[in-house]
């Protein structure tokens, strides 16, 4: 965890990139496709809703990628898509005009 020093000593760094760009932009991703193929995610759920309230960001609500900031992820959500068929793919993985 990036850290910062304090007054009194060294406390983490809720605005480095590490948090600011990378959960936001990377790690929504990832839940967010998962979301939509229907696969779990308990460790990044766990890392995301541990480390929003700590950024004053609301991604993850009750398991699902639907939280108040999404819309600032870069997550399919944020761009509305929910489901396979928005990517332009069928569930068997051919694409739209196949």
């Amino acid at each position: 965890c990036p850290m910062k020093q304090v007054e009194e000593g060294w406390v983490p760094d809720f605005d480095n990139r590490y948090f600011t760009e990378d959960i936001p932009c990377t790690v929504a991703i990832y839940k967010g496709v998962a979301e939509i193929v229907g696969v779990d995610t308990p460790a990044i759920d766990e890392v995301m809703t541990f480390f929003q309230h700590f950024m004053g960001k609301e991604y993850v609500k009750q398991g699902s990628l639907c939280g108040h900031d999404v819309a600032e992820t870069m997550a399919p959500q944020a761009f509305g898509i929910t489901c396979l068929r928005d990517f332009g793919v069928s569930a068997r993985g051919a694409g739209a005009g196949a």
